[in-house]
C-alpha cells in the first residue's frame, strides 16, 4: 500500500513539472507580448519639437553665446524628441527568471528618465564646440515633471489583459 502512494506521487510530480514549464514559457511569452505593447505605446507618444528659441548660455571662461535650442514639451506631456537619441533609447527587457520586464530608455540616458518622469533636479552634463575646442559643461537643472512610462502603462492598461487570455491551451 505505501509503494503505491510513492508511485502515484512520482507520477503526479513528472506532470507537474511539466505543466509548470508549460506555465513559465506562456508567462514568459504573455510578458514579453505586453511589454512590447507599453513601449509601442510610450515611443508613439514622444513627438519631435519643431519650435526653437534662442538662448544665452555661459561657458566656464565667463563668455557669453548665444545659441537655438528646440521649446520643451509643457509640463504634465511626455518630453519632446530633440534629434533622435530620446526615443532610440527606449528598449524593454524581459527577465525570465523572475517574470518581470523592464520597459524605458536602457542606455545613458537612463539616469535623466526619472527626471523627466517625476520632476527634480540633477546635473545634466554636455560637450560643445567653441572656436574649434572640445568644451564640456555641466550644469543643476530643475525638471518639471514629464511623465511617459506611467501615462502610457495607463493607456495599455485595457489591452494588457488580452496578451495573458488563453496563454495556456
Amino acid at each position: 500500500m505505501g509503494e503505491l502512494k510513492i508511485d502515484m506521487l512520482v507520477r503526479w510530480s513528472r506532470r507537474l513539472d511539466a505543466s509548470n514549464e508549460r506555465i513559465r514559457k506562456a508567462r514568459t511569452v504573455a510578458l514579453r507580448r505586453s511589454a512590447a505593447y507599453v513601449w509601442k505605446v510610450a515611443k508613439r507618444s514622444i513627438r519631435h519639437s519643431t519650435k526653437t528659441e534662442k538662448h544665452v548660455w555661459t561657458d566656464d571662461k565667463g563668455k557669453e553665446h548665444e545659441t537655438t535650442r528646440y521649446v520643451a514639451s509643457p509640463p504634465g506631456k511626455p518630453p519632446f524628441e530633440h534629434g533622435k537619441w530620446w526615443m532610440s533609447s527606449f528598449h524593454f527587457e524581459v527577465d525570465e527568471s523572475v517574470g518581470e520586464a523592464y520597459i524605458g530608455p536602457i542606455d545613458g540616458r537612463r539616469h535623466i528618465a526619472p527626471l523627466h518622469e517625476y520632476g527634480g533636479t540633477g546635473v545634466i552634463r554636455w560637450t560643445r564646440y567653441v572656436s574649434n575646442e572640445r568644451v564640456k559643461f555641466q550644469q543643476r537643472h530643475t525638471f518639471q515633471k514629464r511623465p511617459t512610462m506611467q501615462p502610457a502603462l495607463d493607456k495599455s492598461r485595457p489591452r494588457l489583459q488580452d496578451f495573458w487570455k488563453n496563454v495556456i491551451n
